[in-house]
């Protein structure tokens, strides 16, 4: 069962666009590497059916386990073959674990608390950008320790800018935690009333949020700056992510936290200017 081709990523002038050409003489290792995560991490939002998505996702880790012992068949892991025609860079247990973690998601829409949360951002996103690392030829520990938490502060910031889409799903990111702590009830991010503005209680748990998000990124960020040269441009394409999703929390909290009724994005110039200016000083 293989599953059925998804959109071409990643999007021309997306945040992931301007990542991969960060990556140097690496791009079509990068492009592969986010079009595979980008497949397979969509499978739970897009598959209606747990049970079908489920099974994708188990073909996924069939697939990917064989292409480590013969060639394999599908293109996502061709692209990613090495001269012998079996996957390369990433060991197999990360990519597995990647998956089993997005199986997860197939049965699961809310959060208990932060660190289920926070567990699941490793296994995931956090594995996915390890893997990154580590295919752009990151080979020490620490680094990939970096690359790993990189992840996790991505996805946290992933889980606010992409409220409104996940919520209208049914899905709700933010733990029940959180949202006690804020006195803020489930139903009003899941339907949230008609407004011009977001009400005061949402307004600081998603501030709150943000803060959290800006944490966990520069610390990130501090423990990339003591390694060497070689190892610290593997991370140039995740450092590309954070300073563009900052820019972009950022303008999120000058305009008070609008996320369940619009989109707020980063204009085409600006994420250009942030993505070179990066590029060029990592």
């Amino acid at each position: 069962m293989s599953p059925a081709p998804d959109h071409a990523a990643p999007r021309a002038g997306s945040h992931l666009h301007y990542a991969v050409l960060a990556s140097g003489s690496r791009q079509a290792a990068s492009r592969a590497w986010v079009q595979w995560w980008h497949d397979v991490s969509r499978i739970p939002v897009d598959v209606s059916d747990p049970t079908v998505a489920d099974r994708k996702l188990l073909w996924w880790q069939q697939a990917v386990s064989d292409a480590f012992d013969a060639p394999p068949q599908h293109p996502l892991l061709r692209a990613l073959a090495g001269p012998d025609g079996r996957l390369t860079g990433p060991p197999r247990a990360l990519w597995l674990e990647q998956l089993e973690g997005l199986r997860l998601l197939t049965q699961q829409t809310r959060w208990l608390d932060t660190p289920l949360l926070a567990h699941h951002a490793r296994q995931t996103t956090g594995a996915a950008t390890e893997g990154w690392a580590r295919l752009l030829g990151a080979a020490d520990a620490a680094t990939h320790g970096v690359a790993r938490d990189m992840g996790v502060a991505l996805r946290w910031g992933h889980v606010l800018l992409r409220l409104a889409q996940d919520t209208r799903k049914g899905w709700l990111h933010i733990p029940i935690d959180h949202l006690q702590a804020h006195d803020v009830r489930a139903h009003e991010l899941l339907r949230p009333a008609a407004s011009d503005g977001t009400p005061p209680a949402i307004a600081a748990l998603l501030d709150a949020w943000k803060q959290e998000t800006d944490r966990q990124w520069r610390a990130a960020e501090i423990a990339a700056v003591g390694l060497d040269g070689t190892e610290r441009r593997a991370l140039r394409p995740l450092v590309v992510l954070g300073r563009l999703q900052s820019a972009l929390l950022a303008d999120l909290a000058v305009q008070g936290y609008p996320v369940l009724h619009q989109r707020v994005t980063l204009g085409p110039w600006r994420k250009l200017w942030i993505s070179q200016l990066t590029t060029w000083r990592w």
